[in-house]
């Protein structure tokens, strides 16, 4: 970043938060008054990329910001350093439950800038406030990160399990082909034993009706083909 902060008030916990598609902001929320933090947000807004769900954090100056991307939406907020990050993501979690259940997808995929400010702009108000001051937000963060990350994690086994039965899958189809090809390569090779028999035979027959020729030929020479030699016999 090139920007450096200017705020005329000293802000706490959650400074600002917004809701975006890409870059298209839907809707957003500041505590504080003055400050350019929009601005660096926007820069920040800039260099998430929407098609890569998951979450991060950059610290920047005496701020942070913490992102989650889901669905190629992104959930951004600026906190001070005070704050701890699992509460800064319990948070992020918190709005994503809310704007998914406010609004349905075709709504969101097709909404122009800033066309929830009016409605979620308070339902960010609200949930700032909340996890900023109410002390039971630690532990209410903690729980909401745990099972984001077991969710993460069942959602990881389950595509590792749906990949080792893809696997399978194509190891019984090859199996069947396999067999399918010995099947024929063994039904060939009898079509191969039985053409090799009949024509062993032919040869054979052929043979044999030369022989028995070449037989009567020599006695015929020998006796005259009228066998009179035979007659003193």
């Amino acid at each position: 970043f090139f920007f450096s902060f200017i705020m005329s008030d000293k802000a706490q916990g959650l400074i600002y938060s917004l809701v975006a598609r890409g870059n298209v902001v839907l809707a957003e929320y500041a505590t504080s008054s003055s400050g350019n933090f929009v601005t660096v947000s926007r820069v920040v807004l800039e260099k998430i990329n929407p098609a890569e769900d998951g979450r991060q954090s950059y610290v920047y100056d005496q701020y942070a910001f913490h992102y989650a991307v889901s669905n190629g939406i992104i959930y951004l907020c600026m906190t001070d350093l005070k704050m701890q990050r699992s509460v800064a993501l319990g948070f992020l979690e918190d709005i994503k439950g809310r704007f998914t259940s406010m609004y349905k997808s075709q709504q969101i995929q097709y909404a122009t800038a800033y066309a929830f400010n009016a409605d979620f702009s308070l339902v960010l108000k609200k949930q700032m406030h909340f996890f900023t001051f109410d002390p039971s937000v630690d532990k209410l963060a903690i729980v909401k990160q745990q099972i984001e990350d077991t969710k993460n994690m069942m959602m990881e086994n389950i595509e590792q399990i749906l990949e080792r039965g893809e696997k399978f899958d194509l190891l019984v189809e090859q199996t069947e082909d396999l067999e399918t090809q010995s099947y024929h390569f063994k039904k060939q090779s009898n079509k191969l034993y039985w053409a090799v028999i009949r024509k062993n035979i032919k040869l054979i027959i052929f043979f044999g009706i030369i022989l028995i020729i070449c037989i009567w030929l020599a006695t015929s020479l020998m006796c005259g083909f009228n066998y009179a030699c035979l007659s003193f016999l």
